[in-house]
């Protein structure tokens, strides 16, 4: 790039969110999905870290996956969602069954199971009616 105040040539630093990795190119390359750049005249993308995806072009940073979805590996344009059964905070690498005294109402989610009502097992999708003559743990006075 020709200098007018110092009547020179000099190499122009790439932007963030483009790099260049050869001496020689003639051009700074956009960032692809999944990876970001956050400083300018550098070699390369860096790729995002699990639990977070990016999925525009040119990124400068990588943002968390959103609570009930996850990314498990680094580079992510996306992140998947949990299982009905499961749900993961924000910024999440992997889902997480749903406690016991809990269920999976839908994807993501995990409720509490309602009065007269239990879940002894993990990653289930519905409650359990109590037998005759017993309350679950969660029913007011059943303790």
């Amino acid at each position: 790039m020709w200098n007018n105040i110092s009547k020179t040539y000099s190499c122009k630093k790439c932007d963030a969110g483009r790099f260049s990795s050869n001496a020689s190119q003639l051009f700074c390359v956009t960032c692809p999905r999944g990876r970001y750049q956050n400083q300018v005249g550098m070699p390369f993308c860096s790729s995002c870290a699990p639990g977070k995806y990016e999925n525009v072009l040119g990124a400068q940073t990588c943002r968390d996956c959103p609570a009930s979805t996850f990314s498990s590996a680094s580079g992510a344009s996306f992140c998947a969602s949990c299982k009905i059964g499961e749900s993961s905070l924000q910024g999440s690498s992997t889902c997480a069954s749903c406690s016991l005294g809990k269920y999976g109402s839908e994807v993501g989610v995990c409720e509490s199971c309602p009065p007269g009502k239990y879940q002894n097992e993990r990653k289930q999708t519905k409650c359990k009616d109590c037998p005759p003559g017993k309350l679950a743990d969660n029913d007011i006075g059943g303790r």
